[in-house]
């Protein structure tokens, strides 16, 4: 990773044929505020254009308990948004962002439900954070995890969680990062997990008409 700082990238960044504007539009801000930065004489949240920049210029990521890996920018850019009830997940994320997430920089509003993700998605300081797909548990003892994943399990049987196609297409998108072979891999191995499932599924059904 360069040692160089957020603010060295985005004064590359602007450099011709590139410019300010085109960098503002890429950062989804003004070419004026991008100008102060540059300058040194910007006002207002400095923090929130130095997690834009290493975001989408310095690959920094964070774990979503929602969405999982993702980008520091995109991280903040659901932070920003209002609320809406377009979409359970966009309603999920409003939710964690407002609840303690070690990512967000908003007030803590919200008290957080258990059954958002099944266990408790923001783990204590002296822990660390791992992600499965789109659910997040913490390290803790063997048998906490045991239980954490037998729950999830569960849950999915009773298909409380859905599989989200855009959300893991758009994973795919930002991890192949524009290589369509690594792409067409990516999909590969999730249309044979997927198959894996179903045929799983159907055996199951089978077997349990069976046994009645």
């Amino acid at each position: 990773m360069s040692n160089e700082s957020w603010l060295e990238v985005l004064r590359k960044q602007c450099q011709p044929p590139r410019s300010q504007r085109i960098v503002a539009t890429e950062l989804g801000v003004s070419a004026t505020q991008v100008n102060q930065v540059l300058k040194g004489n910007y006002k207002g949240d400095l923090a929130r254009i130095c997690k834009l920049v290493e975001g989408r210029y310095m690959n920094q990521v964070v774990i979503c308990p929602v969405l999982g890996e993702l980008s520091v920018d995109k991280c903040q850019c659901h932070q920003e948004r209002e609320f809406a009830a377009t979409n359970p997940q966009r309603v999920m994320l409003y939710k964690v962002c407002r609840s303690g997430c070690p990512h967000s920089h908003l007030p803590v509003t919200i008290k957080i439900e258990k059954k958002l993700t099944g266990t408790n998605p923001f783990p204590p300081k002296d822990k660390e954070w791992s992600g499965e797909g789109k659910v997040i548990f913490y390290q803790s003892s063997s048998n906490e995890n045991k239980n954490a994943e037998t729950k999830r399990k569960h849950r999915n049987t009773k298909g409380e969680n859905l599989y989200s196609l855009e959300s893991q297409l758009a994973y795919f998108h930002r991890i192949a990062g524009g290589d369509a072979l690594k792409l067409s891999e990516l999909l590969e191995t999730e249309l044979t997990k997927l198959a894996t499932r179903y045929n799983q599924l159907l055996w199951s059904k089978k077997y349990s008409r069976s046994e009645k």
